[in-house]
């Protein structure tokens, strides 16, 4: 009688299954890998040629080069001796009438240190790269949420999709753009914030802790989004991100207060009298009613009416998560139109921020692509409206009316990503009791 032979088990199939799709991957990346070097030197070259052509002395990044050169130096970047010094040595002719100094904590100028080797330009040409690389980092993360449970050519066909209306509703916008222009740091942030969308729902939670530090770097903008972050990382099951977010955020702090124990009280006390009246002027909802508070002389009467306005975009929010069955499963939706909020409800933000609007972008896209083609297309019309064409067709604003335009279309982007919702929820809802 013949032996039988030993069986391998379903989990040890598994496992060489798994592990023979991580070296097909593995063999994929590699010619994408080599390439890639080989292309950046001609891609930071062109990047080069390009940011030499503006005048880049004069963009935001320029002060942050200045941080990263006081910190090297040994200097504090809080003084603004210090920076004027810096900025007179670099060309730069505008002055930020908004700071006496550095505007941001100072653990945020470790980013500019290495960077502050290199001249102005070439520092800001690996900053840019930095950043276009970050974009692309980015949109791969957020493509893996928005394909989840997808496979096969259904896959493939959202995800070339998804890419496409990318590439034509928000790379050639005016967000991305001035942000990408100005050198400003809300592209990595952008990055962070979706590593923590990621690890959220591939439950990798030691990568959501690390991008939830993106509320460390640049707080202002994360008053709403990290509150309900951090209680989302509370149970048991999920607290490794928030061990992470804990030992990154004190690791920053307690190296800033090594460096500078007075840092706190010097990075807000850099802000002018007139930095702190800008909220009159940001890209929020404070900046839009203050606007024309201001322009009619009921300041005050104004600021009440962005206040309301304020709650009631977050009551907005809350009742949409409570009736829109795709606020609680689309994770892409939730949490972009959270960060979007975040920034737009407080009273401290600018236009740069508007970058986040990536995050719910794609996961309006994800839930629009069932709908009858007339519909759906009548919704990309109206995002390339919004995102796109007003923007662009009101360039010429001079500040602070630009901030006020950006802030008028975030809260159309808001209102019209919200009815869009509930019209597809409530077609569902008359599609299934047709059906019963």
């Amino acid at each position: 009688m013949r032996p039988e032979l030993p069986q391998a088990s379903p989990e040890l199939l598994d496992k060489k299954v798994s592990s023979g799709q991580k070296v097909k991957r593995l063999r994929t990346y590699w010619p994408v890998l080599a390439l890639l070097i080989l292309v950046l030197p001609l891609f930071s070259w062109l990047n080069h040629r390009l940011i030499t052509t503006f005048d880049y002395p004069n963009s935001d990044y320029t002060f942050f080069y200045a941080a990263g050169k006081n910190l090297l130096h040994g200097n504090n970047p809080y003084i603004s001796s210090n920076t004027e010094s810096i900025l007179v040595e670099v060309g730069m002719a505008r002055r930020d009438l908004l700071t006496g100094g550095y505007a941001y904590p100072l653990y945020t100028g470790y980013i500019f240190i290495p960077q502050a080797i290199f001249s102005l330009d070439w520092a800001l040409t690996i900053w840019t790269v930095f950043n276009e690389m970050c974009l692309v980092v980015t949109i791969w993360l957020l493509l893996q949420v928005a394909l989840k449970g997808l496979e096969g050519l259904e896959r493939k066909q959202v995800e070339h999709y998804l890419v496409l209306a990318t590439m034509v509703l928000y790379v050639p916008g005016r967000h991305f753009l001035k942000t990408l222009l100005d050198g400003q740091i809300s592209i990595a942030n952008l990055l962070l914030t979706t590593l923590f969308i990621y690890g959220l729902t591939f439950k990798r939670y030691g990568l959501a802790g690390i991008g939830l530090l993106a509320a460390v770097f640049k707080p202002t903008p994360y008053v709403l989004f990290l509150p309900v972050a951090l209680l989302v990382l509370l149970p048991r099951e999920r607290r490794r991100g928030l061990y992470f977010f804990v030992a990154g955020a004190v690791l920053l702090v307690a190296s800033a207060f090594v460096i500078n124990p007075a840092w706190p009280w010097q990075w807000l006390g850099s802000r002018t009298e007139l930095g702190w009246k800008i909220m009159l002027r940001n890209c929020t909802i404070w900046g839009l009613t203050g606007h024309w508070g201001e322009s009619t002389g009921q300041v005050a009467l104004f600021i009440g009416i962005a206040a309301v306005l304020a709650l009631s975009l977050v009551g907005a929010m809350w009742l949409a998560w409570l009736k829109i069955p795709a606020m609680r499963s689309n994770p892409l939706l939730f949490w972009g139109l959270l960060a979007t909020l975040s920034y737009y409800a407080f009273i401290y933000a600018f236009s740069y921020e508007a970058v986040v609007l990536l995050i719910p972008l794609l996961g309006l896209l994800v839930e629009i692509r069932r709908c009858r083609p007339v519909l759906r297309w009548s919704i990309l019309a109206g995002l390339a409206l919004l995102m796109l064409i007003l923007p662009w067709a009101t360039n010429g604003a001079k500040p602070p009316d630009d901030e006020q335009v950006i802030a008028a279309y975030t809260l159309g982007i808001l209102v019209f990503t919200w009815l869009v919702l509930l019209l597809i929820s409530n077609q569902a809802h008359r599609t299934k009791n047709l059906q019963v």
